[in-house]
């Protein structure tokens, strides 16, 4: 059976590389729930362990790197929280790869193609 996949995805970063993806005739599995975010860093521990906690064997979060970031330090918000809900997987026994955050250079098709590659 294939697991189940959710992936938040920055609204600025990432969605118009997944828009692009067709261009490259890539098309996303059915296992694959796109969840749009205004901001990667709006995302909560909560909202992670939730995922988890619904079935989802695997959660992405995408968003910026660096100074890629249209909110400053969104990407480094959510970075740290996805740390922190792995943090509390490892307590109660889940397995690191469950989660995880992916920093994405808006257009970098191949960085996305890497990414969905390991799902």
């Amino acid at each position: 059976m294939t697991a189940k996949v959710l992936i938040y995805q920055c609204s600025y970063c990432s969605y118009l590389t997944f828009d692009l993806l067709s261009q490259y005739k890539v098309h996303l599995p059915d296992n694959i729930v796109l969840t749009d975010l205004p901001c990667t860093g709006t995302i909560s521990v909560n909202m992670l362990l939730e995922a988890v906690e619904n079935g989802f064997e695997k959660v992405f979060v995408l968003g910026g790197t660096g100074n890629d970031c249209r909110f400053l330090k969104g990407s480094q918000r959510a970075q740290k929280r996805v740390e922190e809900a792995v943090k509390i997987l490892k307590e109660i026994g889940y397995d690191r790869a469950t989660i995880a955050f992916y920093g994405l250079k808006p257009g970098d098709v191949d960085s996305l193609k890497n990414i969905l590659s390991t799902i």
